[in-house]
């Protein structure tokens, strides 16, 4: 594992904003009863990965292998809850959501909270913000 950076203590942490993100999908996914708010589901989801990849997958980078493990498993779960969508099939999707959402919570973004320096983080974060 890697040792937490001097800088640590910022304001606004990545698993704050990410956390936050998750609570509005779960919220959301709760009230899904339309094919319209399916396809929002979708849309929403779609971002939400697009984010966590393009913003913080492609920036973070560690030299510890076991902590660079959990990208490409958080990856095949993009691509398994959004190829689930397609089956319309919402009871399964929130266990596979929830599943992905504890990993990210309690175990992703703690990591890079704790590792990444805070020019690191406030990059991301800009990243975030720009979607």
């Amino acid at each position: 594992m890697l040792k937490p950076e001097k800088n640590k203590n910022i304001n606004y942490e990545l698993s704050d904003k990410m956390s936050l993100d998750h609570e509005k999908i779960d919220k959301f996914i709760n009230k899904v009863k339309t094919e319209e708010e399916i396809l929002k589901l979708k849309f929403m989801l779609e971002r939400h990965f697009l984010i966590e990849e393009k913003a913080i997958f492609e920036l973070y980078y560690t030299e510890d292998e076991e902590d660079r493990k959990i990208i490409p498993i958080l990856m095949k779960q993009h691509k398994e809850i959004l190829a689930e969508l397609k089956t319309k099939n919402l009871a399964k999707i929130k266990i596979m959501l929830k599943k992905h959402s504890t990993l990210e919570d309690e175990k992703f973004y703690p990591l890079l909270d704790k590792t990444l320096t805070r020019e690191k983080k406030e990059k991301m974060i800009e990243k975030i913000q720009s979607f």
